[in-house]
């Protein structure tokens, strides 16, 4: 299914879609996805953020022979690599990276809605949600299916260590993939195009290891339970 244009949409609607399109991803993680040991849980509370999607190492023995595993990224070549002075050290400053039940918090998947970008104070806001996620060593996916994208390019410079923001595409993936022991971080871009099927993204959940996100099948999924009204008005608009 095609990537629609999502500015004529209702703030209702997209968050309808948003909300949707969340679960079944986190479904996909928890059913199929996820090496043994590590659940996905939506809407999870990060002491002052809540992330949409946050995946958690639990400590669980190992599963059954066949189980998945992460695979190994040598192939995935990254967009930009940044040594950020923010990460230089490894903080708490507001985000605990172990939770009350010993569950260790390793990555989190971010969907951009209207709303993260609506007012300049919004867009601080979420970049600097993003950039805290980073500064405590979480990796990141952010999903931006909106035109005219400032948040995920001013990311990197938000954490310093890069003088200027390479250019990036005006709706895109970007997953950050992080080094626990380093204050590295590299970022690999997706391009999302209007009318195009979405592209698996990385989601990693240790340096040089992703599972790859099911962008397109649980965007078509999400798309296909919204009501049939909504679904013509954007059909329509493409």
């Amino acid at each position: 299914m095609p990537l629609h244009d999502w500015q004529p949409a209702s703030d209702a609607v997209f968050h309808s879609f948003h909300v949707g399109w969340l679960w079944n991803l986190a479904r996909e993680l928890n059913r199929r996805l996820l090496p043994p040991g590590y659940v996905a849980r939506a809407e999870e509370s990060l002491g002052l953020y809540a992330a949409d999607v946050l995946v958690l190492e639990t400590g669980e023995p190992p599963g059954p022979t066949g189980s998945p595993v992460a695979i190994p990224t040598a192939d995935l070549r990254p967009t930009l690599t940044v040594a950020p002075a923010r990460v230089a050290e490894p903080r708490a400053r507001r985000i605990a990276v172990f939770s009350a039940r010993d569950e260790r918090r390793v990555a989190v998947i971010e969907i951009l809605s209207r709303g993260n970008r609506d007012s300049r104070a919004r867009i601080a806001a979420c970049r600097e949600k993003l950039a805290a996620y980073l500064e405590n060593r979480l990796h990141v996916t952010v999903i931006d299916v909106w035109p005219d994208s400032e948040i995920v390019g001013f990311v990197a410079r938000d954490l310093g260590g890069l003088d200027r923001t390479p250019p990036i595409p005006t709706r895109s993936t970007a997953s950050f993939e992080c080094e626990l022991d380093h204050p590295v971080i590299r970022v690999h871009l997706r391009a999302l195009t209007l009318g195009v099927p979405l592209p698996d993204a990385p989601l990693f959940l240790a340096p040089g290891h992703a599972v790859m996100l099911p962008l397109e099948a649980t965007y078509a999924t999400t798309f296909e339970d919204l009501p049939q009204s909504d679904r013509r008005r954007l059909e329509a608009s493409a």
